[in-house]
């Protein structure tokens, strides 16, 4: 099982919100909602990763 907990807790620490995390690290609001649920995430890479490979 996967847990956000610590995660959360640094977004507190550092006085972020979630919408600042998705921005931030460039992921949907689905993707944060699911993280909220303890689901299990896979990040696909993004066109400039295929590009430079």
């Amino acid at each position: 099982m996967v847990s956000y907990n610590k995660l959360w807790k640094l977004l507190i620490d550092k006085r972020m919100k979630k919408k600042d995390l998705a921005e931030a690290a460039g992921i949907s609001a689905n993707t944060i909602a699911k993280m909220g649920r303890d689901d299990l995430v896979h990040r696909l890479p993004n066109s400039s990763t295929l590009d430079a490979e």
